[in-house]
């Protein structure tokens, strides 16, 4: 583990079910985030960052999220949008540290909002989702179709959360403690606050940066799925002393529970060793200048299948906990929530698979 996280995990479990009312993590916890150095992951190093390969960050989520999955998926959720911050040009990535390193971002991938080629750069509008961490960010980048040209084309822009104006619409099955609101922007912004993150260069070119935003950011949901898996596991060794109604037998004197949890674990270790190795697998490229035209399928892939494995990790340790889990406030039932909400996430659709598939078959054509 890159960062020490002894003090953080117990008290962002302990206050998980806090987390969750407020829709949001404490200023407590995130004090204790950016103490840590969980809110400069992806910082470059000349502004007091981390700048921490990719396996260094997914180990960070998914511990995180093994305490409280929401705030594994909100400083998941920062690293990406730090990452996405140095496809932009040098000077609006300055412009977003005034404060130190811990200056946190937030966004949204998905094209929900339109811009207009006007005199020096665009003008904006539109209502972009799943905006998650809006409550404690500083800026907001947003992606939108441009208009005026002979095709519609993408692109992301960047804009200060002083001119966003943040709806109240995070009302979810699970991951409530994200914050996730919707925004709107009726605005300018300029030129040089904008990009086009599937094709610009990193800035600074450096291993942490090189490994593309899509894929990257399908990693780090999976890795907080997993940790919401991990807790899950976790939860049902805890409860293997409780009498199922009906039965003198403790759940751990009955076979089912036992190859149960023996199961789950197996499950669960594989699933970190796969995405551990496709995220070593993606430094390395990134380290040596490698091409990812080869390994982006896979990694894509790869993240997808860990997460939907978490799902179905956390599914049967709740069918196994038997009928306490059901109840609002216990653990089982949040992670049950949360890990169907990280999900549904486009990052992990599995068309991810159809992607690996495709660059499978067309390299065995002769």
């Amino acid at each position: 583990m890159s960062l020490d996280l002894t003090d953080v995990v117990p008290l962002v479990r302990e206050r998980a079910a806090e987390t969750e009312a407020a829709r949001g993590p404490s200023a407590e916890v995130l004090a204790a985030l950016r103490a840590a150095g969980c809110l400069r992951l992806l910082t470059p190093r000349e502004r007091g960052g981390l700048e921490l390969p990719l396996p260094d960050v997914l180990e960070v989520v998914r511990a995180l999220a093994e305490g409280d999955g929401a705030v594994g998926w909100l400083v998941g959720q920062a690293a990406v949008a730090q990452l996405v911050l140095s496809r932009f040009p040098a000077e609006a990535a300055e412009a977003c540290f005034p404060d130190g390193p811990d200056t946190v971002g937030a966004g949204a991938a998905a094209p929900k909002g339109k811009a207009l080629p006007v005199e020096g750069g665009w003008r904006v509008s539109g209502q972009w989702p799943f905006v998650s961490g809006i409550d404690h960010a500083r800026w907001v980048f947003l992606q939108c179709a441009v208009f005026g040209g002979e095709a519609v084309e993408l692109r992301a822009m960047l804009v200060p959360v002083a001119d966003v104006e943040r709806l109240d619409t995070w009302r979810s099955l699970g991951l409530r403690g994200t914050g996730s609101h919707d925004v709107r922007v009726r605005g300018f912004c300029p030129q040089a606050r904008s990009a086009d993150l599937l094709t610009a260069g990193a800035t600074p070119d450096r291993p942490a940066y090189r490994v593309p935003t899509v894929p990257y950011g399908a990693t780090v949901v999976a890795a907080a799925a997993l940790g919401i898996a991990a807790a899950a596991v976790a939860e049902l060794v805890a409860c293997s002393d409780r009498r199922p109604a009906f039965s003198r037998d403790r759940l751990a004197d009955t076979p089912e529970h036992l190859a149960g949890v023996g199961l789950l674990t197996t499950r669960l270790r594989a699933a970190d060793a796969l995405l551990a190795a496709d995220a070593r697998t993606a430094h390395h490229a990134a380290e040596t200048g490698r091409s990812f035209s080869g390994d982006l399928g896979r990694l894509r892939s790869a993240a997808a299948w860990c997460a939907h494995e978490a799902r179905a990790v956390v599914d049967a340790a709740h069918r196994l906990a038997g009928g306490p889990a059901v109840y609002d406030g216990t653990p089982l039932q949040r992670h049950l929530r949360d890990v169907y909400t990280a999900t549904q996430h486009a990052a992990v659709n599995p068309q991810a698979h159809t992607a690996l598939g495709t660059e499978i078959l067309r390299g065995a054509q002769p």
